[in-house]
């Protein structure tokens, strides 16, 4: 490893950097903070799972194997089971269902509440609403729903506090729906959500 040299320093991060400063002209120990402190100010895993929730592929899977047509009535993305890979638009809407009785997005909560999570809700829910008065009169047949899929009160998963706070969120989702007249379907399981959207497309 070449000569013996001393070195100290205030943290096992400082001499770590100045090793490798030493090392290689190349590291720039500038750009490594930057770069730490940008991770540490962006949401980045909390954006990543409410982009890479799996809960809408789940439903479609489970409503093929009961009524492969209804596949269709999937958005393109999720039958394509991609994750949708660029960041909207302010004006785009996004809707995950789009049957002859039901429009809905589909979304889970964490046991752990993340306001990331819960505005990427809020955001679906403005682009059901968005929908339907783009609509207008003729559509007012349909329901609108975003349907969320949390933990079941006994899963040894979840505390009994984070238990009730998923309640508080769904409460607080359930007003900002009852605002926008969009029913909010708080549900604990892929069959129970796919039950639903079987249930109300029955005549399809």
């Amino acid at each position: 490893m070449g000569e013996l040299r001393e070195g100290e320093g205030s943290s096992l991060k400082q001499i770590a950097t100045t090793w490798l400063a030493s090392l290689s002209s190349l590291y720039d120990a500038g750009l490594a903070e930057r770069i730490e402190r940008s991770e540490e100010v962006l949401p980045v895993s909390a954006e990543a799972k409410a982009k890479a929730d799996r809960l809408p592929v789940l439903v479609l899977e489970y409503v093929e194997q009961h009524r492969p047509r209804l596949s269709s009535f999937f958005h393109a993305e999720i039958r394509e089971k991609r994750e949708r890979k660029r960041k909207p638009r302010a004006q785009d809407i996004y809707i995950g269902f789009a049957g002859s009785s039901l429009v809905a997005n589909f979304a889970t909560l964490p046991a752990k509440r993340s306001n990331t999570i819960i505005d990427h809700i809020k955001r679906l829910m403005w682009d059901l609403e968005q929908d339907r008065d783009a609509a207008g009169a003729l559509d007012r047949q349909r329901k609108y729903e975003m349907i969320v899929k949390h933990q079941d009160k006994y899963d040894p998963h979840i505390t009994e506090k984070q238990f009730g706070d998923v309640l508080e969120v769904v409460d607080e989702l359930g007003e900002q729906g009852r605002k926008r007249d969009i029913a909010v379907i708080p549900r604990v399981t892929v069959p129970e959500i796919g039950n639903h959207v079987l249930e109300l497309e029955q005549a399809a």
